[in-house]
This record gives structure tokens, sequence and C-alpha cells, in this order.
């Protein structure tokens, strides 16, 4: 995957085509951008050797270059689990169960 994430100051409420030519100067080479929820921009590059380049030289000012990306797990509980509803009921069993399931992958984790 050829693509590269920045986080780019001046991209809220422009189109993709602005966003592009503006990380153009930035990035030469960047021929499509992808604009994120949550404000990241992905840019595609021809190569892994332009991308290897653009991630080890200096940020340009305006534009951060984040270096990594990070794999998520996100723990959940299925939908057919069996939890009992009724009145007082215990569920302890089962908060056991999905603590020492979540313990090992979120360090300092507590129920309560």
């Amino acid at each position: 995957r050829t693509t590269i994430r920045i986080r780019f100051e001046d991209s809220q409420g422009k189109d993709p085509g602005e966003i592009l030519e503006m990380v153009k100067k930035a990035i030469p080479g960047a021929f499509a951008v992808n604009t994120l929820k949550s404000g990241n921009i992905n840019v595609h590059v021809p190569s892994q050797t332009l991308k290897d380049q653009i991630i080890n030289r200096p940020d340009t000012p305006g534009f951060k270059i984040l270096k990594k990306d990070y794999l998520l797990e996100v723990p959940g509980v299925p939908l057919k689990t069996k939890i009992n509803k009724e009145r007082n009921a215990d569920n302890s069993e089962l908060i056991h169960t999905i603590y020492e399931a979540t313990k090992r992958l979120v360090l300092g984790i507590a129920f309560t």
C-alpha cells in the first residue's frame, strides 16, 4: 500500500481537488487524496521508494506526516451472549470473563 497519512492544518472545508494541489507542493508525485473523518488525509504516491523517502524526511511546515499505522483490536461481546436480565440478576461470571479477556489488551483496565 503506497499511501502516506498526513495531518494538514488547512484542509478543513476544502474539496479533495484543492487538497491535492496543496499536498503536491509538499509531496511531489502525490496523485490522489482521501480525507478521513478524523481530519487526517491519506495521500497516494506511485511507489514504495517515494513513500519511504517522504516518511524519512523532516516534516514540511503545515504538514505533519504520521509515520506509523497502529493496528487496534476492538473487543466486543457477541450478540448471542446470554445475559441475565431479571431483577437482581447476577452476571458476575460474565463480567469476570469479559474482564479477563480485556485486561491483556488494555493494561490497567478496571471494571467497577
